[in-house]
């Protein structure tokens, strides 16, 4: 039952002849309860208002609460999907630095493959061609190796007509003036045949050279050598070869006498 403190004042007992009650001490109760029940109520009213905002800043922190932990639990998701997102970004650039990476090093693999290749190709090459232009230069000395024989066989063929034909020259009466230069040639041709020394003037060395293979060497068969047409001179055991045009006239033993004596090659001839 609820009373209010108005109530309480205007509360009216019944009166009774026995032993009833002191009105003005039950007046003075009633004010004084009255007094102390609207206190109560007021106390109670403001308790209710604080209760009201109490409940409202509880609801404001349980919304708040719940936003906060609608926020982290999106924070921690996005968080979540950060890392994972980063873990498979990192994932696939490390693939694909390490897909780099071996299609650089196979890159440089193949490079430094070709490289050896072709200095191997161009050692072997070198090598080759080396081996080839020793092959060449041997053949070379050979064919200047049989030169220098077919040409010492020819300078001693050479040299063995004219000491006939001196020789003869000398039967004729001429004998004081060739017996020195007989002696030295038999003594070259005895003695030192196969160290003579061959002296060819530079013409006749170019032509016999010009293409790599004289005549001689390249036919097989000793170059052909007129000897009445290559007159010698011995000079101190060396044979030495020289290329001289025939004379335009040749003078007859039974000739008219000349202004002087006739030159030696000119009676060998």
């Amino acid at each position: 039952m609820k009373i209010t403190p108005i109530e309480i004042r205007q509360k009216v007992f019944a009166e009774k002849m026995l032993r009833g009650y002191d009105k003005d001490e039950v007046i003075a109760f009633l004010q004084s309860l009255s007094q102390e029940w609207e206190r109560v109520l007021e106390e109670n009213r403001e308790y209710r208002i604080k209760l009201e905002v109490t409940q409202k800043e509880v609801q404001k922190m349980r919304d708040v609460e719940t936003s906060l932990y609608k926020t982290l639990k999106t924070a921690e998701d996005t968080s979540s999907q950060l890392i994972e997102q980063a873990n498979r970004s990192a994932d696939l650039q490390m693939r694909e630095a390490r897909n780099q990476a071996d299609l650089l090093l196979n890159e440089a693999r193949a490079k430094a493959q070709k490289m050896i290749q072709d200095a191997e190709n161009q050692s072997r090459n070198k090598l080759e061609e080396t081996l080839t232009e020793l092959k060449s230069r041997e053949n070379d000395f050979r064919q200047l190796e049989r030169l220098k024989e077919s040409l010492i066989k020819e300078i001693q063929n050479i040299a063995s007509d004219t000491l006939d034909r001196i020789n003869r020259v000398a039967e004729k009466g001429n004998k004081n003036v060739f017996e020195d230069k007989i002696r030295e040639v038999r003594e070259a041709l005895e003695n030192k045949p196969k160290e003579s020394t061959i002296s060819l003037s530079q013409n006749t060395w170019d032509t016999a050279t010009k293409n790599g293979e004289p005549e001689s060497v390249a036919t097989g068969k000793p170059a052909e050598t007129k000897a009445s047409s290559t007159p010698i001179s011995i000079l101190q055991g060396s044979v030495v070869v020289k290329n001289q045009s025939k004379p335009a006239t040749e003078k007859k033993e039974d000739s008219s006498p000349s202004k002087g004596p006739a030159s030696f090659f000119d009676e060998i001839k």
